[in-house]
């Protein structure tokens, strides 16, 4: 790639900057009158041939020497054709190293290390998921305690406040034996009635665009009982997923659909990873634990499929799972390192064929082919089309030297000779 890039500066010094610095030398010598006898040294490539060729054809008109004809096919290649044979060197270059095919690991032992990683980061994923869970339980159990035997005002008011205090519900009530509500705070209730008085914590729904889960303790006893609900928010689980060098992960029923995810997701669909869909469709039941390396049409990558649910406790009925996969080429494996940096020069070698290229065409190329065409017409004859520099480089050197060599042919004419510039 080095070897290409030295190779394109190469042939854009050779044809386009140092025939356009020469050009504009010679320009400002026949401008200024120095050895008016000297021919112009002509490029012979592209655009600066056909301004040197209207050059020196301007030179003899102002020493009335014959005017050379114009050679046959000068400047029929143009620059711009020198640049896309450039971008395509560079993308040809760059194209392997991007398409480069992605390889399997071989490293046993680095695999084995890599799957317990990620096994115990998924792990600590669906810990973090159960104790929060847990938490929450707890915290009913608690609001229940205090508000057994107080008015519904002073409920609402507890209410408000653990609301307030806890960013892991969205709302909180109390509910009477019918799964009434009494008192709420917080939004709409959306669990159903029948669900509202089941001790423990279930998802309530199967369907919508968000997963329902709600954790109830009981209150009381007898045909006075009272249950209070705790509707835990969607984005507080999403965000219990996130760990560093976890990969994407998501939070799954006991029906494989996501109820969670740290990526974004669509609720109720199916892991959008095939390869993770079959590895927890082969995992048998709930509790099992699996991680490994996970193969496809896609890139290698480490996979990892932990229960949140315990044997015992408010969590039990859930039967839920966090999986979580983890490209290979993202870990730190030598294999994939000396890839990375193939892309990346892949990628620097194809930008600098886009930008440096085009903005040489933008900045150099196009003003060199309308100036052409101009020079062309003022050795033709037209003498009335004043030339004006776009840019202060070397292009717009050669503009203000073409434009002296311009107002020096009315004098000539009107006066039988060629005017002396230099004083």
């Amino acid at each position: 790639m080095v070897l290409l890039v030295l190779l394109v500066v190469s042939v854009l010094r050779t044809l386009l900057q140092k025939p356009v610095l020469r050009l504009s030398a010679e320009a400002r010598r026949v401008a200024e009158g120095h050895e008016p006898a000297r021919p112009v040294g002509i490029p012979r490539f592209g655009e600066p041939a056909r301004i040197g060729t209207a050059l020196e054809a301007l030179r003899a008109r102002l020493n009335t020497e014959p005017v050379p004809e114009r050679t046959r096919g000068v400047g029929r290649i143009g620059l711009r054709t020198a640049l896309v044979l450039c971008a395509a060197m560079l993308t040809a270059g760059s194209a392997p190293m991007l398409l480069r095919e992605y390889h399997e690991p071989n490293a046993t032992a680095a695999l084995k290390q890599l799957s317990e990683d990620q096994r115990q980061r998924t792990e600590a994923v669906a810990n973090r998921m159960r104790r929060s869970l847990n938490k929450g339980y707890r915290d009913l159990t608690h609001i229940a305690s205090v508000t057994g035997a107080v008015s519904p005002e002073t409920t609402g008011r507890v209410l408000d406040t653990k609301l307030a205090q806890s960013s892991r519900f969205q709302s909180l009530y109390v509910v009477d034996s019918s799964g009434a509500i009494i008192t709420a705070a917080g939004d709409r209730a959306r669990t159903p009635k029948a669900a509202r008085i089941k001790n423990g914590i279930a998802q309530t729904n199967d369907s919508g665009t968000e997963p329902v889960i709600a954790a109830v303790v009981r209150q009381g006893s007898g045909t006075n009982a009272r249950h209070v609900v705790g509707e835990y928010r969607i984005q507080a689980l999403n965000s219990l997923l996130t760990r560093p060098h976890l990969g994407s992960a998501w939070l799954i029923d006991a029906q494989r659909r996501v109820i969670a995810s740290n990526r974004g997701f669509l609720a109720f669909s199916r892991l959008p990873d095939g390869r993770m869909r079959a590895a927890v469709e082969g995992v048998h039941g709930a509790t099992t634990t699996t991680a490994g390396l996970l193969l496809g049409a896609d890139a290698p990558a480490i996979g990892a499929v932990i229960p949140t649910t315990q044997q015992a406790g408010p969590t039990r009925a859930l039967k839920w799972q966090v999986a979580s996969v983890r490209p290979a080429l993202w870990m730190d494996l030598p294999q994939y390192e000396a890839q990375r940096r193939a892309i990346l020069v892949g990628l620097l070698g194809f930008s600098s064929a886009v930008i440096c290229l085009g903005w040489l065409h933008i900045v150099v190329v196009r003003p060199l082919r309308e100036l052409a065409s101009r020079v062309e017409g003022l050795a033709a004859g037209d003498c009335t089309t004043v030339m004006f520099p776009r840019y202060e480089d070397e292009v717009g050197a050669l503009v203000r030297g073409l434009e002296a060599v311009r107002q020096m042919l009315p004098a000539r004419a009107a006066h039988g000779r060629t005017p002396d510039l230099r004083g």
